[in-house]
């Protein structure tokens, strides 16, 4: 049973705009907020202001800010960060970043499909899907996963050593 693998690897969203009121400073576009939202929890998390990054992170995944969905995601499948542990609102958060093309949710979100997990039924070929965008972009987890089913031959693969090899390389 393979876990997920947690990482925060950013592709901001790309729609919405805001109107600024009357005698306001112009807001941002969702896109900026969303990135701006995102950069200050991470430099919150990296000056271990934990109780602050948390609900920025939940602010920018609000926004469309795909990393964020995917640590959001990831606090709920874990149950950290102030979040309860809850696998039908991580697969939620994970399914709205890896429609983005988060290589990190597309992987994760595989990984549920894989053990069933969140509500989901064991469904390998779509684990299996979602495995191959994330590795179409270079994420070496996804790589891995389609390795590991090579060596098992899970997901529809016939066990291939070799294959498994060239995954892993």
């Amino acid at each position: 049973r393979r876990a997920p693998t947690w990482g925060r690897r950013g592709i901001p969203a790309t729609t919405g705009t805001t109107t600024p009121g009357r005698g306001a400073r112009r807001a941002q576009p969702p896109r900026r907020e969303a990135r701006d939202l995102h950069r200050r929890a991470q430099e919150a998390h990296k000056a271990g202001r934990i109780a602050e990054e948390m609900p920025l992170f939940l602010q920018a995944a609000e926004k469309g800010h795909a990393a964020s969905m995917a640590v959001v995601g990831a606090a709920y499948y874990e149950g950290t960060g102030g979040f309860p542990k809850d696998h039908a609102q991580a697969v939620a958060w994970l399914r709205k970043a890896a429609a983005q093309g988060h290589a990190n949710a597309q992987n994760n979100l595989g990984v549920m499909h894989g053990n069933g997990e969140g509500g989901l039924a064991v469904d390998e070929t779509e684990a299996l899907a979602l495995y191959r965008k994330g590795a179409a972009q270079g994420y070496a987890p996804s790589q891995y996963n389609i390795g590991v089913a090579h060596v098992e031959g899970k997901c529809g693969l016939t066990a291939d050593p070799e294959q498994a090899l060239a995954w892993f390389r």
